[in-house]
């Protein structure tokens, strides 16, 4: 038995759907988009501040607002024609996927554009650009982030700045012929961080190989540090590329590739105890656990 939601028209004779365009999104909660349904014809701060993306063109298209809620798929798309508040509204259930479909094809066609492009792994677009381009900016910045092309990206006042790991990017130096047989000869395999815990690392330092990152402190790190849970939580770190190991302005330091470096920063946060004490206590062993005694942890 399938479940959903619908609104229905009594003895109605057919379908006079409108062809529409969604020029903004604004995600509710769950309790103020329960409001906002109960709530219709009450004025409302975030449709006010958007009444000119709502609007009836010579065409008859309707340009309106989309309202989703964080936790459930249902969505409200409105027209307020002027007003603070919901003058025409379309209730549309199960709507959430299809955003997220079309989000997610927006950041591909992004992805594949620029880093066709970048000559040096960086590129920067506009809000106006992602407008005018791509019609809806909003939730672009979770699909841009959870690409596997993006090391990096920074929302700025009036765009995103994007930083692409280089072997995505075959204009940047040192790319082209990468992925010929003789190339791959000579390239041996690389050592993972997991690979080399077997030996006490103490005062340890995590460096991105891209990305310039200011990174706690880790005490000690070996194989035993991590709890199951932990090492499920933290595999893409694990499974980072060792590039060299070496004295540098922080001390001892690991250049680590094949990650992200806000994850290398949040691993080496969390190990600093910079995390609640409820993902410190699933993630890391307790000093009874291990040889060694668990930062304090600062909260």
């Amino acid at each position: 038995m399938l479940k959903t939601k619908a609104v229905f028209e009594r003895k109605l004779d057919c379908f006079q759907p409108q062809d529409c365009v969604i020029e903004a999104i604004e995600e509710l909660s769950a309790s103020k988009f329960k409001d906002f349904c109960e709530n219709m014809l009450a004025d409302r701060d975030f449709i006010a501040d958007r009444i000119g993306d709502m609007y009836l063109d010579g065409n008859g298209v309707q340009h309106g607002l989309l309202v989703l809620c964080e936790d459930t798929d249902d969505a409200v798309l409105v027209d307020s024609s002027g007003y603070s508040y919901g003058r025409y509204t379309a209730f549309l259930p199960n709507f959430r996927p299809y955003v997220n479909l079309q989000i997610s094809l927006l950041a591909d066609e992004i992805i594949r554009d620029s880093t066709q492009k970048t000559e040096n792994g960086n590129w920067e677009i506009s809000f106006d650009e992602i407008e005018e381009r791509y019609g809806v900016g909003t939730l672009l910045l979770n699909a841009l982030s959870a690409s596997d092309e993006v090391a990096e990206i920074e929302p700025m006042e009036d765009s995103f700045d994007i930083t692409y790991y280089l072997d995505h990017c075959p204009k940047c130096d040192g790319q082209q012929g990468k992925d010929s047989p003789q190339s791959e000869a000579q390239t041996a395999p690389a050592v993972k961080l997991r690979d080399l815990l077997h030996t006490k690392w103490e005062d340890l330092h995590l460096i991105h190989h891209e990305i310039e990152n200011e990174p706690s402190t880790i005490v000690e790190l070996d194989e035993s540090t991590l709890t199951e849970a932990g090492k499920e939580a933290w595999v893409d770190v694990l499974n980072a590329d060792v590039l060299r190991i070496y004295t540098g302005y922080y001390g001892l330091q690991m250049e680590l590739a094949g990650v992200k470096a806000s994850r290398l920063d949040a691993f080496s946060s969390m190990l600093a105890g910079y995390c609640s004490v409820q993902d410190y206590e699933k993630w890391v062993n307790e000093p009874g656990d291990q040889p060694s005694q668990a930062p304090e942890m600062k909260l």
